[in-house]
């Protein structure tokens, strides 16, 4: 009986023993499960971590992009701008010139309704005019004055058609000036209107 009892004893102990060793043996596999959750759980987080710098620079491209178009726009506006401001200027010069012109033409006109009333008295005179001066010269010198001064009329006649052709020339250049600074004007208008779209 006393032989017994360190048996049960010992008995006792090894079942007491692998009682408690038991949650021990079996704490490894439950560790080994948390820390494989752990490694799943710390990749979601690097791929969402990844996920968010991606989106970070995503925006961050955005806005500039979203600037480099506020800058283009503001240029483009700028450009707009100025185009108006020439256009305006453009058709203020047109104006201007086109006053310029018709008072120019008017000029010319009226010296030509001159010049060819000038040229009918001129032309009377020849033909009865000039044949009663001759014939009312008292002497040489009256005929020789008579004849200088004829020469006179006509010379200052040629130089005066010559002076309205130079002046109907350059009036000429100046329309056509006129209508390239119009053609320029309506180009100009075209580009605005088509950065304006």
């Amino acid at each position: 009986m006393k032989r017994i009892k360190p048996v049960l004893c010992r008995t006792a102990c090894g079942l007491l023993a692998a009682a408690l060793l038991s949650p021990v043996l079996l704490a490894p596999p439950a560790a080994a499960d948390y820390k494989s959750d752990w490694e799943q759980k710390e990749q979601e987080l690097a791929a969402e971590k990844e996920k968010y710098e991606q989106i970070e620079n995503q925006k961050d491209q955005a806005k500039k992009q979203q600037q480099s178009l506020k800058n283009q726009q503001s240029i483009i506006l700028d450009q707009i701008s100025q185009s108006i401001e020439q256009i305006n200027q453009k058709e203020l010069e047109i104006s201007n010139q086109e006053q310029v012109i018709a008072e120019k033409q008017a000029e010319i006109d009226e010296r030509w309704g001159d010049f060819k009333d000038r040229m009918q008295a001129m032309q009377v005179m020849h033909d009865s005019g000039a044949v009663a001066m001759i014939t009312s010269a008292q002497n040489l010198y009256d005929l020789l004055t008579f004849s200088t001064t004829l020469q006179q009329i006509s010379q200052k006649d040629t130089d005066v058609l010559e002076e309205m052709n130079v002046q109907k020339a350059e009036l000429e250049e100046e329309k056509q000036q006129l209508e390239q600074a119009k053609a320029d004007l309506e180009s100009a208008k075209a580009a605005l209107d088509e950065k304006s779209n």
